[in-house]
């Protein structure tokens, strides 16, 4: 108690010495104030410039309110500071002070270009002043303000263009500052006009358009996350309750600064009086209508099915209610299931993907996401695999018959609950080309229907029971998003894009204004933020849509921002880069790094150093990423399928036989392409270490100086992990750089469980 006691005293103290200043700076600067103690109520208006589209009608009304010598002197004021000052105000300071206790993003705060304008029109107390909504709408009319043309551009080419004449300009003027730079770099260039060139375009890029993009970039995300929260998520209870005690403390504050001001709406804040164009504005790729779902027994719903209750006549309407779409589509959401995106092109592998599914003893739907694409031939596979009579087992079974129920062989293999959903008609024609590949993995995650569910890839290979493993996992079930990592490769993110996806990330003035909370070190411990380049694999992600929708929302808006999205490899980085962008720190990562599963490469035999010395470490090579859970020891699941080469059907053998460097036991190419199809057998993982800077550990060892090398085996999937890497650094020294990783050796019935998976999957008799 006395702890606590002392605690409330500092606050207090700090509180009264805040208003002291306040109060000096009132009596020093002030002339005179309106009284602040409610906000006042925005002047109704019977116009509203969302139903102009006339730019005189705006540059009208921006005459009328303002002098020709007020609208100077404001362009002037904007020209020589890129930022309001507004950061600095005291009530500001005070309220950061008391709201956020610490930001560990070590980076310059950048913020929207919208609180600038709000900012530039308002005291700080009277914005303070305000209640949510207001805050919400407020943001939002002087975004339309800026400019009222305003919409998220998801079709938005971000290439830099150096046709353009403010390029020629630049080129011109620094010309002979920057050809002085290049050469005293003293290189040799076979074009030396091509190589200055390119030199001029890069400072160009660095010094004129970079800042702006990003800054460009911030505004898209910081409107993502707070129309989000202001419009899609603000019938939330628990944000309610946050809000509402967030915005009480806040206006406790702002009530004591003595003579506030007083909110009152400028003329073109007081026009606009309707904001729910903006989930069109912000999401223009949706065409506001729902996907359509087929149940495997060619049932039709038009609208996301309640799976308790699956009654054709709920389903009539496919068009939405009034109000929010994305408010309506999050409500209908319900249940568990597990979720796919596949083209045509992967059927085969899906019906695999089943038939593991029901040796796995699956009870959970499963949705497989197309987006027009999938033939009724396609679908009759797929439905086949799931419900065809499956009693006849892989000999395989008998070893691990004990593990499953009684009646898990005389009742054959259960029946799987399939359905079918085309996302067509839910994409606006201009932006469907924008979904192609693995961004059609986005839309799986937007429009299946569940509530929770596990997103996985066709050729991902689950080794434990979906519904009681993966929906049980404590970091599932305290967050609601689990993610699991990649290959710990030494490939490094450079420090400048670690600090633009920091600058991405909530600010102090969306902490302050909307309570969007400054990541901490739960994000910025990762290694992805510490420069690893590849980080997460998504061929499994666990996420709850009640819980995480304003995230799924944002990581699908990243797929449009050209300036992200190409930082990422496919959609991976994607995910923990929308949660943490979105401010969204509810979220657990799998502790271990992949693992190279297999058996291990024979020494010396296959595998040793110049002098026919076995090396220090082990080594397996696999074309397959395998996911250890946090106890070190079990295999989760795996990528890649269960054959040896999952590209087996594509592979040249003749040329593959003769280039061979691995698997050298194989006596011929008739047997070499019969290992190939042939399931994996997995006896050993190997998690690989990493080094703490992300860099390579040299020795005069022939041992391995990182974690991971690639080989150019079954088109260059073929991946060898290492137990550890460094060893002896000199001659000269002692120095042993050694740093070792994770050898696991499974158990008898470990390996004849995943002998009896891959049996099914490959399809072994």
């Amino acid at each position: 108690m006395a702890h606590k006691h002392s605690l409330l005293s500092k606050k207090r103290l700090r509180l009264l010495i805040w208003l002291g200043i306040l109060w000096i700076l009132y009596i020093l600067t002030t002339s005179y104030s309106i009284p602040l103690l409610q906000p006042a109520p925005l002047i109704p208006s019977t116009q509203s410039i969302y139903f102009t589209h006339d730019e005189n009608f705006i540059k009208a009304q921006q005459d009328d309110e303002l002098t020709q010598e007020q609208i100077d002197k404001k362009k002037h004021k904007h020209s020589k500071t890129a930022k309001c000052n507004f950061t600095d105000d005291a009530t500001f300071s005070m309220l950061k002070s008391t709201f956020i206790s610490r930001d560990e993003r070590n980076i310059t705060d950048q913020h929207s270009t919208i609180y600038d304008e709000i900012f530039d029109n308002h005291k700080t107390e009277a914005i303070f002043g305000l209640s949510f909504k207001e805050r919400c709408d407020l943001y939002f009319k002087n975004l339309f303000i800026k400019d009222h043309n305003w919409k998220f551009e998801a079709n938005r080419n971000w290439d830099i263009n150096y046709e353009t004449e403010d390029f020629k300009n630049f080129k011109e003027t620094k010309h002979a500052k920057f050809k002085e730079e290049f050469d005293r770099k003293d290189e040799d260039h076979e074009d030396y006009s091509k190589a200055l060139e390119e030199f001029i375009k890069k400072k160009y890029e660095s010094i004129v358009k970079k800042p702006v993009i990003e800054q460009e970039v911030i505004d898209y995300v910081s409107a993502i996350r707070i129309f989000n929260k202001c419009y899609i998520t603000n019938e939330n209870k628990t944000q309610i309750n946050q809000m509402s005690k967030f915005i009480y403390n806040q206006h406790q504050i702002v009530e004591s600064v003595p003579n506030a001001h007083q909110y009152r709406p400028t003329r073109h804040e007081a026009l606009i009086n309707d904001l729910d164009h903006f989930e069109h504005r912000l999401y223009p790729w949706l065409s506001f209508d729902y996907p359509i779902y087929e149940h495997w027994t060619g049932k039709t719903f038009h609208r996301p099915p309640n799976l308790k209750r699956l009654a054709p006549a709920q389903q009539n309407n496919h068009k939405r209610t009034t109000g929010s779409f994305l408010k309506s589509f999050e409500k209908l959401s319900n249940g568990k299931g597990i979720v796919l995106s596949i083209p045509e092109a992967h059927v085969d592998s899906t019906m695999r993907l089943i038939h593991l599914l029901r040796a796995l003893n699956n009870q959970l739907p499963i949705q497989i996401i197309y987006h027009d694409n999938l033939s009724n031939k396609a679908k009759q596979k797929l439905v086949t695999a799931a419900r065809e009579e499956y009693i006849v087992l892989p000999q395989s079974f008998k070893r691990v018959a004990k593990y499953f129920p009684k009646d898990y062989e005389t009742n054959g293999l259960p029946k799987q609950d399939i359905w079918f959903v085309n996302v067509n008609n839910a994409i606006h024609d201009h932006y469907k080309e924008k979904f192609q590949r693995w961004a059609n993995k986005l839309l799986a995650v937007m429009f299946n229907s569940f509530e929770e569910f596990m997103l996985i890839d066709d050729d991902t290979v689950l080794l434990q029971h979906p519904e009681r493993y993966f929906f049980n996992l404590p970091g599932y079930k305290s967050s609601g998003a689990y993610f699991y990592k990649d290959r710990n490769d030494v490939t490094r993110r450079s420090e400048d894009e670690l600090n633009f996806f920091k600058r991405l990330t909530p600010n102090i003035v969306d902490s302050l204004m909307f309570n969007i909370p400054i990541i901490t070190n739960h994000s910025l411990s990762l290694e992805a933020f510490k420069g690893l380049y590849y980080f997460q694999e998504a061929g499994v992600v666990m996420l709850n849509r009640k819980v995480h929708f304003h995230s799924i929302l944002m990581i699908l808006q990243l797929n449009f921002l050209g300036p992200i999205a190409g930082k990422s490899y496919g959609e991976k980085e994607l995910f923990w880069l929308g949660f943490t962008i979105n401010g969204d720190e509810s979220f657990e990562f799998n502790k271990n790094f992949v693992a190279s599963v297999g058996e291990p490469t024979p020494q010396p035999n296959e595998r040793a150093r110049p002098d026919g010395t076995p090396h220090n470490s082990q080594e397996i090579c696999s074309a397959h990423p395998g996911h250890i859970a946090n106890d070190n020891h079990t295999l989760v699941w795996m990528n890649s399928g269960f054959r040896v080469c999952h590209y087996a059907d594509e592979i040249d053998f003749e040329e593959e036989f003769k280039k061979r460097h691995k698997y050298k036991s194989i006596p011929n190419q008739s047997a070499f392409q019969a290992f190939y199809h042939s399931p994996l057998r997995i006896s050993h993982a190997i998690i690989p270490p990493l080094d703490p800077g992300i860099k390579d550990r040299l020795n005069i060892e022939d041992e391995p100086t990182s974690g991971w090398m690639m080989d150019d085996h079954c088109r260059n999937y073929l991946w060898c992990g290492y137990s550890s890497i460094g060893g002896k650094v000199s001659d000269d020294s002692d120095e042993d750089n050694t740093l070792k990783g994770t050898l696991i050796e499974f158990d008898q019935w470990e390996r004849d469980l995943f002998t009896y998976y891959g049996d099914v999957w490959v399809g072994e008799e």
